[in-house]
């Protein structure tokens, strides 16, 4: 598994759930950034490698579909998470489809954030 030096990027338009995600994972010994919408987010991509990234679904500018498909199209090696208030199955199913590596409910506790995260940097080697 990755050691400490594992870099997240969460995506979200809700500047609290940033810091909390930021909060739980930073804990955990990663380093981790955020960007409150996903133009800023691949151009934080463009700059640094993250191996996962953490994209809420619904956002006021670039939804996070997008993002997962730009992602998976320049770079296929980071796992995407996809966080959402907004959960269906027909959702899960598209975003499982189009390559993300999870789909994450929210509201979602510390330790199921922090379980996903650990699964998907132990895939990602």
């Amino acid at each position: 598994m990755p050691d400490e030096s594992s870099r997240i990027l969460v995506v979200d338009d809700e500047p609290g759930i940033c810091q909390s995600c930021v909060k739980i994972l930073s804990k955990e010994g990663h380093h981790v950034e955020y960007a409150l919408n996903g133009y800023d987010a691949l151009k934080m991509m463009q700059q640094q490698t993250f191996e996962v990234i953490i994209t809420d679904l619904k956002m006021s500018s670039m939804g996070g579909m997008e993002v997962l498909r730009r992602v998976k199209e320049s770079y296929p090696d980071s796992m995407v998470i996809v966080i959402t208030g907004y959960a269906t199955v027909s959702s899960a199913v598209e975003v499982m489809k189009t390559g993300a590596y999870d789909y994450l409910p929210k509201p979602f506790t510390p330790e199921e954030l922090r379980a996903i995260v650990r699964h998907a940097l132990a895939d990602w080697e």
